[in-house]
């Protein structure tokens, strides 16, 4: 089952309520309840189901107003052909921290001196929040850890980074390939598929690397961690892992644990393959949701989505105790 067929599809499963962006499903046990995801103000879709659309990140600013960041290869005015760049929305609205996302202004591209800021690869992105503006981190294929400087979303203008954008201050670590970032912002990057994976401040040079180094090798081929609210799953700290075969797993620093088989499944079951999951963290728990990104297969074109009806804590949870350190 294609993803491009999703919006059509209406589905009974047990316990998971998927919102889609562009190919749009709710899911709920014994209902049949089409709803939209991120949606523009005119009803439509944020995300373009004709193109590779990933690695979404969702950002609560400290107004409680959103900003959706991904990657794409859809075309525009300065973008090469082919080349993936990065977009923001900013949401029309405050989020109210109930699961429920409020509308959102046309994705805008971003710009460094009046072109887009395009690569030739896909792109791995993370990204910070300080008051109104935000940081987004940025590593294709082959380059290095750069990042955007502080950004400003406006409604419908493409922000233009010139001057700000740079490579990451902590050099002896920025040619590694970046897994993501911590509760604290602190970067986590690996030297390789098999390790080590240092843990250091972005914003400060390193005199070597790898540097504090994460014992749980197991996380260094992962497509990316995302961080979930460490309150709610009882321990300081603990990472949702996305792999290179499309599945996702729960995690520490120090510990590799079990896979989360109900979500898996599911995607497998509708003919999904995730290609990235952040956690995104509300002004309380209960409106925290899981954003990620699926395609058809592997090295096709993915669409975006969310889990709406349980957080990414709660997911967890299901298979691991709370206070408790994961396990295989």
């Amino acid at each position: 089952m294609g993803i491009k067929r999703l919006k059509a599809l209406k589905i009974h499963i047990w316990g998971w309520l998927l919102l889609g962006v562009a190919c749009v499903a709710e899911i709920t046990p014994g209902a049949d309840v089409p709803a939209p995801g991120f949606k523009l103000t005119n009803g439509n879709s944020v995300s373009d189901a004709g193109y590779d659309d990933y690695h979404p990140i969702l950002l609560r600013l400290s107004n409680n107003f959103l900003v959706l960041v991904f990657a794409s290869n859809r075309p525009c005015p300065t973008c090469g052909g082919g080349t993936h760049s990065i977009y923001i929305a900013p949401s029309v609205a405050a989020y109210q921290n109930d699961g429920k996302l409020p509308a959102f202004y046309p994705p805008q591209v971003i710009l460094e001196n009046a072109a887009a800021k395009s690569y030739s690869t896909r792109l791995r992105l993370a990204a910070t929040v300080s008051g109104t503006t935000f940081n987004i981190y940025i590593k294709d294929s082959s380059g290095i850890i750069s990042e955007t400087g502080a950004i400003t979303a406006v409604a419908n203008v493409s922000p233009d980074v010139f001057g700000s954008a740079n490579n990451i201050a902590a050099y002896n670590c920025y040619s590694g390939t970046m897994l993501g970032l911590d509760a604290t912002g602190q970067m986590i990057s690996t030297a390789g598929t098999s390790g080590p994976i240092s843990r250091y401040n972005p914003a400060s040079a390193l005199p070597f690397c790898p540097t504090n180094v994460l014992s749980n090798t197991a996380m260094a081929s992962a497509v990316n961690i995302s961080y979930v609210r460490s309150a709610d799953i009882g321990i300081n700290e603990g990472f949702l892992v996305t792999d290179t075969a499309g599945r996702l797993s729960a995690h520490t620093a120090t510990v590799k644990g079990p896979y989360l088989l109900g979500f898996n499944d599911f995607l497998a079951g509708s003919g999904l393959y995730l290609t990235s999951a952040t956690a995104f963290l509300a002004g309380q728990s209960a409106g925290d949701l899981l954003v990620f990104s699926a395609s058809a297969g592997a090295g096709l074109p993915s669409d975006l989505y969310i889990i709406a009806n349980k957080t990414p804590a709660a997911l967890w949870l299901k298979y691991t105790k709370f206070g408790a350190q994961p396990v295989p």
